[in-house]
């Protein structure tokens, strides 16, 4: 198993630029079918990070932000390469995220746990923003996770 700190630098710089937290989507897709989506995604590697650990607890520390942000490039405010852009969803979903990890996880934990993974009483509000890249007929969707 690594080390916490090990963790938090293993992702190069130069890859949160490529990585950058955009998602493509298909013109017609709702609102809500791109905050399952996003949500999904984000509880999928917050399980991916608890895999790694000896004991979930260790995850109990505000380092978490700077271990995600670190290993998946989720830094992005936006997509520059939409003519307007539209927040659609900025809350701290700890509950429904936490039931989301668990089902990532082979090996169920207290849904409390899972809550204090980014620090005591601390879970990220998402933000989630679209635009729609006319020339490629897209939508294109941002996230970013905050304090």
């Amino acid at each position: 198993m690594k080390t916490f700190s090990q963790m938090i630098n293993e992702a190069p710089a130069r890859l949160k630029k490529v990585i950058g937290g955009i998602y493509k989507f298909r013109p017609d897709i709702t609102d809500e079918e791109i905050i399952s989506h996003v949500l999904d995604d984000f509880s999928l590697k917050c399980a991916n990070l608890l895999k790694d650990f000896v004991s979930p607890d260790d995850m109990n520390t505000l380092c978490t932000y700077d271990l995600f942000i670190n290993r998946y490039g989720i830094d992005n405010p936006g997509d520059v390469s939409a003519d307007t852009e539209d927040p659609i969803y900025q809350e701290i979903p700890s509950d429904e995220c936490a039931k989301l990890i668990n089902n990532h996880l082979d090996k169920k934990l207290p849904e409390g746990s899972i809550k204090r993974m980014f620090g005591s009483g601390e879970f990220p509000a998402i933000s989630i923003w679209k635009g729609y890249h006319k020339a490629l007929d897209e939508v294109h969707v941002t996230m970013t996770i905050s304090r």
